[in-house]
């Protein structure tokens, strides 16, 4: 069982979009040798099925058998996707109960995170402004974005600023959870722990979440 869940899992990343072509809007993007956008959200829907199978037969943090860490590692910092889905953990409510998936992307984080990378490739200082509804995980994703930023980074400083401290523990929690389930090989190379609403890297980088108005903000 385990051998065709892995088989699926390389196939759907065959097809999903490789992480050395820039991700485009979603009427520019194409899939691989594919550009019919049925086969992108197709495969993006299986990846995620399989994926939750996958967690259900492999322990936490042995992601991918034939991954050497450092290869595992490699692929982490040059693939966002790759590190959100295998190495971030987000909380869902699911048949009346919390529990801890894999943070896969949604439709509206997509879109987001499409507009990041497409000023990035353009090498663009990255500006956006968002007009969100609620509870579409725009907090999440732009948590996920510096919490990788700062995990492959040295002496990075991320900054989120909440205009409630109530806010600001909500959202801290949303990082402390990402820190705290990261795969062992991950946590090895790049040590970090949690310090008030901050989190810090022993190689110098710093992922802070602040309230508006407050003398440490």
């Amino acid at each position: 069982m385990e051998a065709i869940v892995y088989v699926m899992w390389v196939f759907c990343s065959i097809l999903t979009p490789s992480p050395d072509i820039p991700y485009l809007p979603a009427d520019e993007m194409h899939c691989g040798p594919m550009s019919d956008m049925m086969c992108c959200e197709f495969t993006y829907t299986l990846r995620a099925l399989v994926y939750d199978w996958w967690l259900r037969l492999v322990p936490r943090g042995i992601w991918i058998p034939l991954m050497e860490e450092r290869e595992f590692w490699k692929r982490c910092k040059e693939d966002r996707r790759f590190y959100f889905e295998n190495c971030l953990r987000i909380r869902t409510l699911i048949d009346g109960h919390y529990r801890l998936k894999p943070f896969i992307l949604n439709e509206e984080q997509e879109q987001i995170l499409c507009a990041i990378e497409e000023q990035e490739y353009l090498e663009r200082p990255v500006r956006i402004i968002i007009l969100k509804a609620r509870k579409v995980g725009c907090s999440t994703l732009i948590e996920a974005v510096g919490h990788h930023y700062c995990q492959f980074n040295s002496h990075a400083d991320a900054k989120v600023v909440a205009h409630l401290k109530e806010s600001t523990k909500e959202i801290f929690h949303i990082t402390k959870r990402y820190q705290e389930n990261l795969p062992k090989s991950v946590h090895t190379i790049a040590p970090g722990k949690t310090i008030g609403t901050s989190v810090v890297w022993q190689h110098g980088s710093r992922f802070s979440v602040e309230t508006q108005g407050s003398t440490d903000a």
